[in-house]
């Protein structure tokens, strides 16, 4: 037997007839994997606040100068016609 069969039999759980056997697999797995599974959410998460400070504050800054530099270029356009 293999040392996860034996703890599942020591608990009382089986992985075939238990109603919540995949559950207890995921907590398996984020137990012997919790470092890789940890590290791999919080830069997803960076990632997204990344994005969205990104799209929401970067972009319309920059939106707002081309604006006003197409609108000093129209103005010296239009002194010249």
């Amino acid at each position: 037997m293999t040392k996860k069969n034996k703890k599942r039999e020591e608990t009382g759980h089986s992985s075939i007839h238990s109603s919540n056997s995949l559950l207890i697999r995921l907590k398996d797995i984020y137990y012997n994997q919790q470092r890789v599974i940890n590290v791999v959410t919080v830069g997803v998460l960076v990632c997204v606040i990344a994005i969205l400070a990104y799209i929401l504050y970067y972009i319309p800054r920059q939106q707002d100068k081309a604006e006003l530099a197409i609108y000093k270029a129209e103005q010296y356009f239009a002194m010249d016609s």
